[in-house]
């Protein structure tokens, strides 16, 4: 979109780490742009052995963490376990597409290595435990770093993707503890009202009530004062209701 949003949050993040306790931050995002984001990070701020010999530290400041980022290239769970356990021990920004960390973090999701049921067998079917145990000791590093308890801030690139909350995507995302978290969207307020809930009820559970409550608090009034036929009463309470949504949203949704 050009807005400048990834700008802010490298900002952001730089910033967080040179004056906070905090230690990991989890970027998610589409899987389309992991190295848009990785280049962006390299060129504002540049790891230091990427530094030119003759660079004065007064005009560039390189950064003080890492930036890991995992991508289909890492196939087995073991190469993203290995990635997730240098992420967590070093530090840093770990990106990643909302594809990888739902099939992380979802159980149902999770290969756990079985072979697929079939109608019919002709032979005995064999279980590899050390593998079954394996693919569990991976599920529990994931979960715990990437859930339970998570990391020190969570950043959600394109957070309209998260506005369906029956997708699995949205429901993997409701299991992280992380309080810190950040959503960017160039699209913040569509015609579907629901569909804004579900982004503020990521940032701020529970803030606008529950889907049922918002609806009839907000989403109802301010679409019955959109129409053709609405009565003068009817646009009333949509300004009213939309300036009360404004409000209460104002102190975290940034325009």
């Amino acid at each position: 979109m050009g807005l400048g949003k990834t700008l802010q949050v490298i900002s952001f993040v730089d910033v967080l780490f040179r004056h906070t306790p905090a230690k990991t931050v989890l970027a998610i995002v589409p899987v389309n742009t992991l190295q848009n984001w990785l280049a962006e990070f390299n060129m504002w701020l540049p790891a230091p052995e990427a530094l030119p010999a003759d660079s004065k530290p007064e005009e560039v400041q390189p950064r003080l963490f890492k930036v890991h980022i995992l991508n289909d290239e890492h196939k087995t769970m073991a190469a993203r376990a290995k990635v997730m356990a240098d992420w967590v021990s070093e530090g840093g920004v770990l990106l990643m597409g909302y594809e990888m960390y739902r099939l992380l973090t979802l159980k149902k999701s999770f290969a756990t290595g079985r072979p697929k049921k079939a109608k019919k067998r002709s032979h005995p079917v064999i279980i590899d435990l050390d593998e079954e145990d394996r693919q569990q000791e991976f599920r529990r590093e994931f979960e715990k770093a990437l859930c339970r308890p998570g990391p020190d801030v969570v950043i959600c690139d394109e957070g309209h993707r998260i506005k369906n909350c029956q997708a699995s995507t949205s429901q993997a995302l409701k299991n992280i503890r992380s309080r810190r978290r950040v959503v960017l969207t160039g699209y913040p307020l569509q015609n579907n009202l629901l569909e804004y809930w579900c982004m503020v009820d990521f940032v701020r559970p529970d803030f606008l009530g529950t889907r049922q409550e918002f609806s009839n608090m907000f989403e109802r009034p301010i679409l019955n004062g959109q129409c053709t036929d609405s009565t003068p009463q009817d646009v009333r309470l949509m300004r009213y209701r939309s300036h009360v949504l404004h409000s209460l949203l104002e102190g975290f949704v940034q325009r």
